[in-house]
């Protein structure tokens, strides 16, 4: 990057017919005028330095350009709510002297770029097209101290929750809403004690909710979380935020009640006219659903779920069945049940009794009571609506190709046997599963741990989770980063597979290289027959002696012929069991033949 003047540097902006025609239309955008008197150009004191650039909402198309780094004196730059593409330029992003950045309402793709001002005050980023990571260094690290607004909402951003965003101690509004975001919410968040708008809603955020952020010290106002995987309860110690204003809880897996005194404050007074009481214009109650029809889902004009159904969690729009039959079915469509494997028709006989179902077993009352699908390449997310069969003690749904997270709602039926293992499920185990009692031996010993439902990321145990002989052991590298892992290798890693074919191909090449040398041999002697056949025509014994040989050859070829065949399907087999039975496992078949 060459930097020369100003205008140079601006005007890189408006090349091409599209940004020359926008140039046209606006005061100055020429090498003409004075860059300070440009449209959406303002210069300091000295009319010798350009430290703002305000294009909000000017239908400008194009595209953000490197050279604006030459701009070292910009402070203020605000491009929202226009059509820019492409990703964000590094050397925009490294100006020391910038304060406030709003390029929100544009379609600006690539990775979210690390700041390089310490002045920084206010980053808008909303509503593009961003991906990756939030970065967890150099971005927030220490580096922003005096940031007061971050919004990176409505992109499509994912991985966790960077806690080094509670070192920004002057935050008071932070829009994380409308991503793809996983992990818990940082306790650290308890530190930004000027926060007063937090915005999580509408991402995968699991956990139950810290403590830290309900203090008597904080100033939140807007508390937006709803549309999550949150769950546990709604802590008593919401009611200790005096300045609230909004609390959206709706839409995530939260359980038990509304605290009382939250109820009796006077918030999302947007929804003052629904029907209900107060706790209603928070969260309708476990076992209802908001009315059908209404703008707003989980809250205001609740209504108790309809017979043999129910909802579970706080805020719930929608009430699920508690028909075991249909809850099967749903589960076999959810789950890709026509590609199952190793069950009979019978899944899809609807004059059979769900309990004569391959691996479902019952009770005498006709509850199912077990669920047992291991190796049957289930796929999918496993299906939430399987916490509602209330009578369900055993699941086993290992060594599938079931991927997602772990479903709260598993903690809702008496489960003593939970098995996931041999997955690609992520995540965590939902904390309300790791408090259950008796959940593979779970909490017999008087401590709960979740790796007793299952390994966590980058552990691993034959079983897929702890015992109380065993525990999950670390693994070196970063391979293993599903739940209930049975080896360091990912579920389904072709090492193994690839390490089995290799070896067999190596095995074929030599043993054909081996009749093919016999062959030859073969092939000398019996040109060497047919000319002592010739010398001694008479001696009949020389050329049956020929024939035979040749005869006892060719047996000992098709010998090694069937040979070759039954290790090719023993290979396959092998292959098959080690994919089935135990595709984590980083045990290898070979061949009699040396590793290469």
């Amino acid at each position: 990057m060459v930097c020369t003047t100003a205008s140079d540097a601006l005007l890189t902006l408006v090349e091409g017919d599209v940004g020359l025609n926008w140039a046209n239309q606006r005061q100055g955008w020429n090498q003409t005028t004075n860059v300070c008197q440009w449209f959406g150009v303002t210069c300091d004191s000295t009319g010798a330095v350009v430290e703002g650039i305000n294009l909000a909402g000017s239908n400008f198309e194009g595209m953000l350009t490197t050279e604006l780094g030459c701009l070292t004196g910009l402070k203020n730059f605000n491009m929202t709510k226009n059509s820019l593409y492409g990703s964000f330029p590094q050397a925009l992003a490294d100006i020391a002297s910038l304060n406030k950045l709003d390029i929100s309402e544009n379609q600006v793709t690539g990775s979210v770029p690390i700041f390089g001002s310490k002045d920084l005050l206010e980053v808008v980023l909303g509503s593009n097209s961003f991906t990756g990571k939030i970065p967890d260094t150099g971005f927030v690290n220490l580096h922003h101290p005096n940031l007061v607004w971050l919004d990176l909402s409505f992109n499509n951003l994912s991985g966790s929750i960077p806690p080094a965003i509670a070192s920004m101690e002057d935050l008071e509004i932070l829009e994380l809403s409308n991503n793809n975001l996983t992990g818990s919410i940082p306790a650290i968040f308890g530190n930004l004690t000027k926060l007063e708008d937090l915005f999580l809603d509408v991402n995968s955020l699991t956990g139950t909710l810290p403590l830290s952020l309900f203090t008597s010290t904080s100033k939140l106002k807007k508390l937006w979380l709803h549309e999550n995987l949150f769950s546990g309860n709604l802590p008593q110690q919401v009611s200790n935020l005096q300045d609230l204003l909004d609390i959206y809880i709706d839409g995530c897996k939260l359980q038990g009640t509304i605290p009382p005194a939250l109820c009796d404050m006077n918030v999302n007074i947007d929804h003052n006219n629904l029907v209900g009481d107060n706790c209603d214009k928070i969260a309708c109650p476990v076992d209802s659903r908001s009315m059908p029809g209404q703008d707003h889902h989980g809250l205001g004009n609740c209504e108790e779920c309809p017979d043999k159904t129910r909802a579970p969690f706080l805020g719930s729009s929608t009430c699920g069945t508690t028909r075991q039959r249909q809850i099967l079915i749903d589960f076999y469509n959810h789950n890709n049940g026509d590609e199952w494997t190793g069950i009979e028709d019978n899944w899809n006989d609807l004059s059979t009794s769900e309990c004569k179902w391959t691996g479902i077993s019952c009770n005498s009352n006709g509850y199912v009571e077990e669920i047992e699908l291991h190796s049957m390449n289930l796929s999918g997310s496993i299906y939430e609506g399987l916490g509602y069969l209330e009578h369900l003690t055993v699941l086993n749904l290992s060594d599938n190709e079931l991927t997602g997270l772990l479903p709260v709602e598993l903690s809702l039926p008496p489960l003593t046997r939970l098995d996931i293992s041999g997955n690609r499920i992520g995540g965590v185990v939902p904390s309300v599963i790791c408090q259950k009692s008796d959940v593979n031996g779970n909490g017999l010993d008087g401590t709960f741990s979740c790796a007793y439902v299952a390994c966590p990321g980058g552990t691993y145990s034959s079983s897929g989770h702890a015992t109380m002989s065993s525990t999950c052991k670390s693994c070196t590298d970063e391979d293993s980063i599903f739940l209930g892992s049975k080896s360091c290798d990912s579920p389904g890693d072709d090492s193994s597979s690839k390490d089995l074919t290799d070896g067999f191909i190596i095995g074929l090449s030599a043993a054909l290289a081996f009749v093919a040398f016999g062959f030859v041999g073969w092939f000398i002697l019996r040109r060497k027959g047919h000319r002592s056949g010739k010398d001694n025509a008479t001696d009949a014994g020389s050329t049956t002696g020929s024939i035979g040989y040749g005869g006892a050859r060719r047996d000992q070829v098709d010998d090694e012929n069937t040979a070759l065949f039954d290790c090719t399907v023993s290979a396959a087999a092998s292959r098959q069991s080690t994919s089935s039975a135990g595709r984590s496992s980083k045990k290898e078949v070979w061949l009699d033949v040396p590793r290469i």
